[in-house]
């Protein structure tokens, strides 16, 4: 008589198991942390072929950065695509997750926008879903408004600004001008040009 073995399966460490797979993705992904830490419960994240190819242009400017190599990238998308979600609403505490010591520049038209993208990214830290996947990540006790923020024990910190204001003497490792000018009379403004 034949006797047969049947393995049992530990359906907890499976889903253990799974947790972690999803963790390392959503550190390795922008758009499986985008999707990993998504807070509006009101509205699904959507994906389009243009926030995949967004994101995976990210991706490939992270692993560029860790070999020392420089890229900069100009998105051109249409409004309410989600650029501003994908690289000033997120993409400041994904970098800080991966790169706790290095700086980032947040800039848009207006510092009351800017402050509002920087708010975003820095209340990111102190989620749940944020705190999984960096769990050695905390906002500095002493450097934690809307302006400029920094994480504890580390030099990485955010500078936010209006384009004509507070950038001089900052550095950074990730610079992100977004919305830069706040309508296409403005950017057609050769005086508005000439003075930002």
């Amino acid at each position: 008589m034949k006797r047969v073995c049947k393995k049992m399966v530990n359906y907890s460490l499976v889903k253990q198991d799974k947790e972690t797979i999803e963790k390392i993705l959503a550190q390795r992904s922008h758009l499986r942390f985008m999707q990993y830490c998504w807070q509006d419960k009101s509205e699904d994240f959507k994906i389009g072929i243009h926030t995949r190819e967004l994101c995976r242009q990210i991706d490939i400017a992270f692993e560029d950065f860790k070999k020392g190599k420089s890229t900069f990238l100009v998105v051109k998308m249409p409004f309410r695509h989600g650029k501003s979600q994908i690289l000033s609403r997120f993409l400041p505490s994904h970098f800080l997750g991966e790169f706790p010591d290095k700086e980032v520049m947040l800039v848009t038209y207006a510092s009351s926008l800017t402050e509002k993208f920087s708010r975003y990214a820095r209340n990111l830290l102190s989620t749940k879903q944020y705190k999984e996947l960096y769990p050695n990540i905390e906002l500095s006790n002493q450097n934690r408004g809307v302006q400029s923020w920094g994480i504890e024990g580390h030099l990485g910190q955010v500078t936010a600004s209006g384009l004509t204001s507070g950038l001089t003497g900052n550095g950074y490792h990730l610079g992100l001008l977004d919305d830069y000018c706040a309508s296409r009379k403005d950017a057609e403004s050769d005086v508005i040009r000439a003075s930002s």
